[in-house]
């Protein structure tokens, strides 16, 4: 596992909450701006989850084309990811999987079509504000034989377990 940081994560998207790396917006009367990259094609939404400790075994990884998806977590309290770059075929690469410990960041802003599962956390009750595409709520199961594929206008979600025949567990 990694520490998240501007370096570790750039091939994936960018920190939010941290000065580094981004454009400075502008500045007045003490307040700073930080401009953090993000891409909307559609329409888009703020949603609140509130997510307890989990096995830390991914099976399932998805991918959005249309919105750079974004995790903020509400209160401060680290989150584990598995990021994977976006490829051209319909599955990540296996080898390219890496897990990021966010702690002492606030969040991430995914670029477009990085492969990802939903953030584990370390403590019960964690909350995250995720800004997305009202599209993504949108799928179709694409195959029964794979459990929890799903296809939609922004949305590519692959059942590694069921289609390869892997888990991905994260190690702390």
């Amino acid at each position: 596992m990694e520490i998240a940081t501007v370096e570790s994560i750039k091939a994936f998207g960018s920190l939010v909450g941290s000065q580094d790396g981004v454009e400075k917006f502008m500045s007045f009367e003490g307040t700073q701006i930080f401009k953090v990259p993000f891409d909307l094609k559609e329409d888009s939404e703020l949603i609140v989850c509130k997510v307890d400790r989990r096995p830390m075994t991914l099976s399932i990884m998805e991918r959005h084309f249309k919105h750079t998806q974004t995790f903020i977590p509400m209160d401060g309290k680290p989150f584990i990811m598995v990021l994977a770059p976006n490829t051209q075929g319909p599955l990540p690469d296996p080898a390219s999987l890496r897990a990021f410990l966010f702690k002492d960041v606030t969040g991430i802003a995914m670029h477009l079509g990085v492969w990802h599962e939903f953030p584990f956390v370390l403590e019960d009750a964690t909350q995250f504000a995720v800004v997305l595409s009202s599209q993504s709520h949108h799928s179709d199961l694409k195959d029964p034989r794979y459990e929890w594929d799903g296809e939609g206008p922004d949305l590519e979600r692959r059942n590694l377990r069921a289609r390869e025949g892997y888990d991905f567990t994260v190690v702390m």
